[in-house]
């Protein structure tokens, strides 16, 4: 992971090339030259560089020139370094007075270089990381990602979101639920290459920008790296079963599924960006797509899907109601339409499951029947594995048994009878 770029004010074109060839060759820094002020102060603004070299070759008075950067209004504070042959400690101490962060004298040894602004660069990257992972913070990514796009090359940026990681947190705590971050943060440092940058955006999201060749293969490995070490942060019990078993109010049971990864891939070849509010929201997009289809899954920005139609596979308002009760049917129907969902209701099990799913229900909620049948709990195992999207399925029952119930495919039982206030409460919990 490097995101580290240096900016070289010199005139000298032969000093400056050396430079530049050190720190690029020694994976340090990507570099860029320029040797007129007009460019260098475009250059400054525009790539929001980590560091400037300045060489006394472009100035009389490099303190002059230090002070002058230090009051210009930046989003990032770069640390200025600057070149001159002078030894004279008057002349150290005025640049570093007037702002510069080191003065290194000319002519210097390659390693010495190296090394100093190795030394400068690391402290930038420490100031501007996570404490837990390691990682670049949300402000640095985001300075990476503007200046990403501003420079026009070819680049996907993948978008990683760890699901239900609140919930695993809230259960089991802050303790294992770091050491899960840490863990999945080592490996996306140790599976990039140099070109490549990793950063968070927050806690349970990380941002990386890569190669458009190699984004899909990279995407399908850290998903699948996810789900090997996530299952060790599990207990035995919650691991077999695949899922914890929430214990509600009124003797609910509630599943709270395993977390998985969802990725979402924007790619500059397939759409152009202008500035770096819109890739980011398109990669939130995209991720909220991936987020609805179950399990770790990847999905890809195209054209097409910037349309509403294709982002559109749940309808959020719609909530399938399978009730045999006609009394409860009517009050379930009536209150739904009340909270401003659009209810579609069945009072039987005999559907096909291709039709009930057609309407891309956010929810279902299935009543096991006056006569407590199997057919209900057949329905519901046929619905989770028939739907690619993560639909929420609460079962009402009167005979509890929870696991039985939650391991056909239900995201929640709720014994009967049930208030409805209790009812609703869940369908916005499990809607979140």
């Amino acid at each position: 992971m490097n995101g580290n770029l240096v900016l070289i004010f010199d005139k000298r074109l032969e000093i400056s090339n050396k430079y530049k060839k050190i720190l690029e060759q020694n994976h340090c820094a990507h570099v860029v030259i320029v040797n007129e002020k007009e460019n260098f102060l475009k250059f400054l603004l525009k790539l929001e560089p980590d560091m400037i070299l300045i060489s006394e070759s472009v100035t009389e008075n490099l303190s002059i020139l230090a002070e002058e950067i230090r009051n210009t209004k930046l989003q990032f504070r770069p640390v200025i370094v600057l070149l001159s042959k002078s030894s004279f400690i008057e002349d150290r101490s005025n640049a570093l007075n007037a702002g510069a962060d080191d003065f290194l004298s000319e002519p210097m040894d390659s390693e010495e270089f190296l090394a100093r602004i190795n030394a400068h660069l690391r402290r930038t990257i420490e100031e501007n990381s996570s404490p837990l992972t390691k990682l670049p913070s949300e402000a640095y990514t985001n300075k990476i990602v503007r200046r990403t796009i501003k420079e026009s090359t070819a680049w996907s940026m993948l978008l990683i979101g760890i699901d239900y990681y609140s919930a695993y947190k809230e259960i089991y705590g802050e303790i294992p639920s770091n050491k899960l971050l840490q863990a999945y943060a080592a490996i996306l440092n140790a599976t990039l290459e140099y070109n490549d940058f990793v950063g968070q955006l927050n806690f349970d999201n990380f941002l990386i920008i890569t190669s458009s060749f190699k984004a899909e293969k990279l995407a399908d490995y850290l998903n699948y790296a996810f789900d090997s070490v996530a299952k060790r942060f599990y207990s035995k019990e919650d691991s077999s079963r695949g899922y914890i078993l929430l214990h509600g109010e009124n003797k609910a049971g509630c599943k709270i599924p395993l977390m998985t990864a969802s990725i979402g891939i924007i790619n500059s070849e397939l759409i152009n960006y202008n500035d770096s509010v819109e890739a980011i929201n398109a990669l939130y997009k995209v991720q909220k797509l991936a987020k609805t289809i179950s399990g770790s899954s990847i999905i890809i920005d195209r054209p097409m899907l910037t349309s509403d139609e294709v982002f559109k596979f749940i309808d959020e308002k719609n909530i399938v109601v399978i009730e045999q009760d006609d009394d409860l049917s009517y009050l379930l129907e009536t209150t739904l339409k009340i909270q401003g969902f659009n209810p579609i209701i069945y009072n039987n099990y005999e559907m096909e499951i291709k039709d009930l799913l057609s309407s891309s229900p956010s929810l279902i909620i299935i009543d096991s029947g006056r006569e407590n049948n199997k057919a209900a709990l057949s329905l519901c195992q046929k619905i989770k594995n028939n739907s690619t999207q993560n639909i929420k399925i609460i079962f009402t029952d009167t005979a509890h048994e929870k696991e039985q119930i939650l391991s056909a495919g239900a995201d929640l039982y709720l014994p009967k009878p049930y208030d409805l206030m209790n009812l609703f409460q869940w369908i916005y919990k499990l809607r979140e």
